[in-house]
């Protein structure tokens, strides 16, 4: 026994099961574990995956059990690349840390998937809510039920005004070069695929190469992450909003470790420190941070990254300051995505999308109005700072964006500590001059 086959018994052995019990965990046959084990068979992609999750592995040698399928070698090969031209233009990156906070989220997106009327499924959100996080663990759930294979790739690279149909005919193929929508859909044809696409918002081109592959291919089914709706017939949205925060002036720990917002940075600041463990001195503080980036997945792993750094009280007195807000929510891990390092590049990645029209309505929003408002003050605040904009259009998108917050039970709208900040760094000066204010 030799290469990824010696590797994956190793693996198996570490995590105290048996072939049995690993198919069991993978939802592949004992048979499938044994001829791996033994170099017989490569995995196909949606069995990397299936074992990674079986195994919980993370880091490197997650990665390396992804890369397997695509091994030029005949074992498998421990060496194999998963660079971007060999696994869907680029690999889906997932942290290797927990998903948390989004169960309900997530048992309605597998059991969306996986209805056999169901052909197109998206997960919206702002930036840094856990959209690719959801996807991919939701497709690692899933994959056991498409006979015909899974298949991921990250759009993330690919210019705004390419077709990204030789991305994603690299996740299907990595040695054929796809430059046609038909040679794409001759390559899956009638198979019962699964295609995890993320970050679609930014590719003009990917809504109507997404309806050619569904029309053409009747049993594929397509996971895709977009900050916005894909507005495709038969599109099923799973929106995911943010994580619940702390209420009350002063909760105890225990009530602000049962929100998502505070399990979330109690699991990142724990990451950092063993001797990490918040008493009630230290939930308000804790509330107050969880409060001030408005449940924002990113924003609260971002800002737990300062506790080797500061106390709690001074994160939360920064976060909650004018001007010192955005310093916080940076990163300095050298791993994953350039739009996550800050949240200032994610924010700017809503942003680049929005057209003029409505980049000056949120500059005049942002700037012109308190933080919580109505229509009718949107209206006004427009009409004086940005007159001919259509309001309600222009509006529309940056609700689908994530820039604007709006409650469906005051209807009030909102505009976050950190997207506030920024346009009033970043944009109040050139757009607020061509809005007119």
């Amino acid at each position: 026994m030799h290469g990824n086959g010696q590797r994956l018994r190793e693996l198996r052995e570490l995590a105290g099961l048996t072939q049995s019990e690993l198919g069991r965990r993978a939802n592949v046959s004992e048979s499938t574990i044994s001829n791996l084990e033994r170099d017989k068979v490569k995995p196909r992609a949606d069995t990397a995956l299936l074992l990674a999750g079986a195994l919980e592995l993370a880091g490197e040698e997650r990665k390396r059990v992804l890369a397997w399928p695509y091994s030029r070698t005949s074992s498998m090969g421990r060496d194999a690349c998963i660079d971007g031209r060999r696994w869907g233009g680029a690999p889906v990156y997932v942290p290797p840390t927990r998903l948390i906070g989004r169960d309900g989220e997530l048992g309605e997106l597998v059991d969306t998937i996986c209805r056999e009327d169901v052909r197109l499924a998206t997960v919206t959100g702002p930036g840094g809510v856990g959209k690719t996080r959801t996807a991919t663990r939701a497709f690692e759930l899933a994959g056991s039920r498409f006979s015909g294979g899974c298949h991921a790739a990250d759009l993330s690279a690919v210019p705004q005004d390419h077709d990204p149909a030789p991305a994603i005919g690299a996740a299907l193929s990595p040695a054929t070069a796809v430059r046609e929508h038909t040679e794409l859909s001759r390559m899956i044809g009638a198979r019962h695929v699964l295609f995890l696409l993320d970050n679609v918002e930014q590719l003009p081109g990917a809504a109507p190469l997404i309806a050619h592959l569904l029309a053409e291919c009747p049993r594929l089914t397509i996971l895709a992450t977009s900050r916005t709706p894909l507005g495709l017939r038969g599109e099923h949205r799973i929106r995911l909003c943010m994580l619940a925060v702390p209420e009350g002036k002063e909760p105890t720990i225990e009530q602000v470790l049962t929100t998502s917002s505070g399990q979330l940075f109690h699991y990142y600041a724990g990451m950092l420190s063993k001797d990490w463990d918040p008493g009630d001195d230290a939930a308000v503080d804790l509330a107050r941070i969880c409060r001030a980036v408005a449940g924002l997945p990113l924003s609260l792993e971002l800002a737990a990254g300062w506790t080797e750094t500061l106390t709690l009280q001074q994160i939360a007195d920064r976060l909650d300051t004018p001007g010192r807000h955005l310093e916080i929510l940076a990163d300095s891990h050298r791993d994953g995505p350039a739009r996550h390092k800050a949240i200032t590049a994610t924010i700017a990645g809503s942003i680049q999308l929005l057209t003029p029209g409505q980049r000056d309505l949120l500059v005049v929003l942002a700037t012109r109005l308190p933080s919580a408002w109505t229509l009718d003050e949107a209206h006004t605040a427009a009409r004086h700072h940005a007159p001919g904009i259509h309001v309600i259009t222009e509006l529309r998108p940056l609700v689908a964006h994530g820039l604007v917050n709006h409650s469906s039970t005051n209807g009030r709208y909102l505009i976050t500590s950190s997207v506030r900040e920024y346009v009033r760094t970043d944009l109040s000066g050139d757009d607020a001059a061509r809005g007119g204010t």
